[in-house]
């Protein structure tokens, strides 16, 4: 896979349990940023990632909102 090489962010948004397999085949570089999208998978998938110079990262893209106006008062 060759796209990654030309991108600044790439969000990794299979399965959970082929977060690996799509990504060990990818040449990552310094300065790309590599983002999983699950919540249940740790950030630890993307290790070699970050070994070879990419920034990780995890997201959940599901999240609740409450609609109470205290809910948004840190």
């Amino acid at each position: 896979m060759q796209l990654p090489a030309h991108c600044d962010l790439v969000f990794v948004t299979t399965l959970d349990e082929a977060i690996t397999e799509a990504t060990e085949s990818v040449p990552w570089r310094r300065g790309t940023a590599v983002v999983h999208c699950s919540g249940a998978t740790e950030i630890t998938t993307l290790a070699r990632q970050a070994r070879d110079g990419a920034e990780v990262g995890r997201f959940h893209p599901m999240q609740t909102f409450s609609s109470d106006p205290a809910a948004a008062v840190a």
